[in-house]
């Protein structure tokens, strides 16, 4: 897959992972540091991936940006604001575009916030197959591995626990700065 160079947001500053699903499903993730002052090119980004699920961390936003100043024809929005939980005023923030053509639906509780990681997770339904468990991960650069490890099993063991004894499968997509 190829990714559009645009002034703003040359390739190099991409962290972006994509992978196909054996089911047909796609995904890629990205730091975006700023969905808004960007917001050209994650939506020529998106629309020239063509995935089903494209995760978004640090996308800056808060309660006062609405979904229509960041909606992209043919994706719906699953957003995770950073909140009063992280002990940050600023920065963070999760969203997970999908694809209209995918039967996605938000996991409820599924956001988390904390100083140490954030995570939003969505359902992907398949036809004739077992649910997909999506998490958009994003652990702070100031956030130790292990404390984001823990908040994070605190948080969710109990749903990846039972997620997994269902045979469900899970996707997992982080970004760790180390």
């Amino acid at each position: 897959m190829q990714f559009p160079v645009t002034p703003d947001v040359p390739v190099l500053s991409y962290a972006t992972q994509c992978l196909q699903n054996p089911k047909g499903c796609s995904f890629a993730s990205i730091n975006f540091r700023g969905i808004l002052s960007k917001f050209d090119s994650l939506k020529l980004l998106i629309e020239n991936s063509g995935v089903d699920i494209f995760a978004v961390s640090e996308s800056f936003l808060n309660d006062t940006i609405t979904n229509a100043e960041i909606n992209i024809e043919g994706y719906s929005i699953v957003r995770g604001d950073r909140d009063h939980r992280s002990g940050k005023l600023s920065g963070g923030g999760l969203v997970v575009y999908t694809s209209d053509a995918a039967d996605v639906t938000p996991v409820p509780n599924g956001h988390f916030c904390s100083p140490n990681v954030e995570c939003l997770w969505v359902c992907l339904k398949l036809t004739r197959a077992r649910p997909v468990y999506v998490c958009n991960i994003y652990r702070p650069p100031d956030a130790s591995v292990q404390n984001s490890l823990h908040d994070l099993e605190q948080q969710h063991g109990n749903l990846i626990s039972q997620l997994m004894l269902m045979s469900c499968t899970l996707v997992m997509l982080i970004l760790i700065f180390l």
